[in-house]
């Protein structure tokens, strides 16, 4: 029996908190055993985690404060792997392995697009660099990421794998029942899911959808997740005159379950990592239009499963939202779920228990 302690912050309503989820939720109990640190034990999805799942909190309200318990914990728990996700955690468990102080692999889980998300931060640039190449595996979520990873750190390494976010087929079975379908009435609705960052575009999509307003006054845009651009972005539809037709939801748990009751998903990103809330839309049989960036490239086949538009184009992404109205394309829902199979949960979960008993072997022969 292999056992893996899995590293987050919080099991707050966040993708590297969801995937983490699925993987402790779904991975072969026959072979490993599975384990979780908090840094702070709070979280919506703490409801989503199985009951079986044993939870270490380490009580600490600030990552940095949260060093000292960890390496005790690593030290008493004596993982055969330690499995990080999300930047500073990452990077607090490769130097405590570089400094001795772990001594298990560590396998760590990138999902940004560091050119991207680091860009002009010099101090992260050097900790990454310094980090990420002493990792026993990293993985990355799209080639393109991986390509990128080794561009912008300068490192050139075997030890990254590419594995894609799984997604659930029976999660929309699941919330189905929570709301009825067409809630938000008849008229075109459109819904975007994420957090309110920079990264995720909300801007370009105000912009945007002022223009199709001007077409169809009658459509509503649905926006559902929370983060440090919330009032900005809702001072930016206060100023386009747009308010009484845009709709800040904030942080909603089962978002999946609304989407009988829009006519697409949009996803205007600057950057992105391979985004959840695509998946589950696609997985859903929901057209879905994107900024056209690496990420979505792949998952988007123009008019078969969706509309790609140029990023940080609010222009383009309103000729998306006109053409997806006016175009009359009789969108096929199966054809669309059928577009991510290689996502699917089982298959994905696969390729991690592989890898996971590919570090063990490795790490094996090396000890021997």
């Amino acid at each position: 029996m292999i056992k893996i302690l899995f590293i987050l912050p919080d099991l707050r309503g966040g993708g590297a908190q969801k995937v983490t989820t699925l993987l402790l939720n779904n991975i072969s109990k026959n072979k490993f055993s599975v384990h979780l640190a908090l840094i702070e034990n709070t979280g919506e999805f703490r409801d989503n985690l199985n009951a079986d799942i044993q939870i270490y909190d380490l009580k600490c309200k600030r990552r940095r404060y949260a060093i000292v318990p960890l390496i005790r914990l690593l030290n008493r728990l004596k993982p055969d792997i330690v499995f990080s996700t999300l930047f500073l955690l990452n990077v607090i468990v490769i130097m405590s392995r570089f400094l001795g102080l772990v001594k298990s692999p560590v396998v760590i889980r990138e999902a940004t697009t560091l050119s991207k998300s680091v860009q002009n931060n010099y101090l992260y640039k050097f900790l990454l660099q310094l980090t990420y190449p002493r990792a026993t595996r990293i993985v990355c979520l799209t080639e393109a990421m991986s390509k990128d990873m080794k561009s912008f750190l300068s490192f050139s390494s075997n030890n990254i794998v590419i594995i894609g976010n799984p997604v659930e087929d029976n999660v929309y079975q699941k919330n189905l029942s929570l709301k009825s379908k067409r809630m938000f009435g008849n008229n075109i609705n459109f819904l975007t899911i994420g957090r309110l960052s920079y990264a995720k575009g909300i801007d370009i999509l105000l912009g945007g959808f002022e223009k199709l307003l001007k077409v169809y006054p009658n459509a509503n845009l649905h926006i559902m997740g929370v983060g440090e651009e919330e009032n900005n972005l809702k001072s930016f539809a206060n100023r386009l005159k747009i308010s009484s037709n845009v709709h800040f939801w904030g942080f909603i748990k089962n978002a999946v379950s609304y989407f009988d009751s829009v006519d697409a998903l949009v996803l205007p990103s600057r950057f992105e990592g391979l985004p959840n809330a695509v998946l589950e839309a696609l997985a859903h049989g929901l057209p879905v239009l994107c900024s056209s960036i690496p990420a979505t490239q792949q998952l988007i086949r123009p008019f078969r499963s969706g509309i790609l538009f140029e990023p940080n184009n609010p222009d383009s992404l309103a000729d998306a939202l006109l053409n997806f109205i006016k175009n009359g394309v009789k969108w096929d829902k199966e054809k669309i779920r059928q577009s991510i199979n290689d996502f699917r949960v089982e298959k994905i979960i696969k390729q991690y228990e592989q890898l996971f008993l590919e570090v063990i072997e490795n790490y094996k022969i090396m000890r021997v």
